[in-house]
């Protein structure tokens, strides 16, 4: 996610951010290609799959992490990233007009424009509200804090997994006995589960939350991943999963054991936000399909090619925009006193 308002920069933290976004290319170069992916190079492609299946709820944690104790932000910042996100696209946009493989309308530039990034557009919105939760989880503490964040788990990750689980077993859709709306839990796809993660991180990094022995914890977690992707691999890597989520703050908290300090680290740590704002139109070059004619080395090597190219892709973007535009804020910004939220 961005540096979240970070004072020193953590390298076992930004170590994550660069995980994170590396595990969400492989979450949608499998979605093509591990369906069509014979034996032995779904071998490849199905434990990375679980690896990454939290990458996102672990951005959101990370976020918490550090944010947790905030009382107040600008709204600078969204601003600022849903400035980035339109140009990003809109810059995309133009280079698929050039290649041909895109018809300019009035719809498709609109389209381009306005934010419709679940991702971001989720962000932001949970960055707006960051000083009221932590509020709320200030006024916790302790014992209490901990009985409030099983009762959200309960309540929007284990009850509604449940649904979709029974759903899956019986072809029923029981969306509407769902806690997030009527059509559902979405799959985690929600500020609820932003929300949720975000209190887990938020409690993590105020130490009134911490993970015994993570690293049995991460392997229990993806073995459980393990058998329920014999039923159907999308139920178990949906963000909402009691499993996913867990995977995540056992992965945070083994970034916690692991300290040093790395400036190529951090470097390219600050490109994991435009990493993902960038990541499915160069993936769209990629035919991950043609890993159904690939050798286990092939598959694994195409894999490693997409995403080592979409990373420094993002990072160079993240760069040259930032060349571009970060003058330009500066002056904003001393002309313009964005409003604060704060509690």
């Amino acid at each position: 996610m961005g540096r979240s308002g970070i004072q020193a920069r953590q390298s076992n933290m930004e170590l994550l951010r660069i995980l994170a976004a590396a595990g969400v290319i492989v979450l949608h170069f499998n979605a093509k290609a591990l369906p069509v992916t014979p034996l032995p190079a779904k071998l490849v492609l199905l434990p990375l799959e679980l690896l990454s299946a939290c990458a996102v709820n672990l951005f959101v944690m990370i976020s918490g992490y550090f944010l947790g104790r905030r009382e107040s932000v600008s709204i600078q910042k969204p601003l600022a990233l849903l400035t980035q996100l339109a140009v990003f696209r809109l810059v995309m946009h133009l280079v698929e007009l050039a290649a041909g493989s895109a018809e300019f309308t009035g719809l498709g530039l609109l389209m381009v424009l306005v934010p419709t990034d679940y991702f971001i557009v989720l962000y932001c919105a949970l960055y707006l509200l960051s000083p009221f939760i932590n509020r709320v989880l200030a006024l916790q503490g302790g014992e209490k804090l901990r009985r409030f964040l099983l009762l959200l788990f309960l309540l929007f990750s284990a009850w509604n997994y449940a649904l979709d689980a029974l759903g899956a077993l019986t072809g029923v859709s029981f969306a509407g006995g769902s806690t997030v709306g009527i059509q559902g839990a979405q799959e985690g796809y929600t500020l609820v589960n932003f929300v949720l993660c975000y209190c887990v991180g938020a409690a993590m990094g105020t130490k009134a939350l911490s993970v015994k022995k993570p690293g049995l914890v991460l392997l229990g977690c993806l073995a459980g991943e393990l058998v329920i992707s014999r039923l159907s691999l999308y139920l178990a890597i949906e963000y909402l999963s009691p499993l996913v989520i867990c995977q995540a703050a056992a992965v945070l908290a083994l970034a916690e054991k692991l300290r040093f300090e790395s400036a190529p680290v951090n470097f390219l740590a600050s490109g994991a936000l435009s990493v993902y704002m960038i990541h499915m139109h160069v993936l769209a070059r990629f035919d991950p399909a043609s890993c159904a004619e690939r050798s286990f080395f092939g598959t694994l090597g195409y894999l490693a090619a997409a995403v080592l190219l979409i990373y420094a892709l993002g990072l160079a973007a993240g760069r040259l925009y930032e060349a571009a535009a970060g003058p330009i804020w500066k002056k904003i910004c001393q002309r313009v006193t964005f409003p604060e939220i704060r509690v």
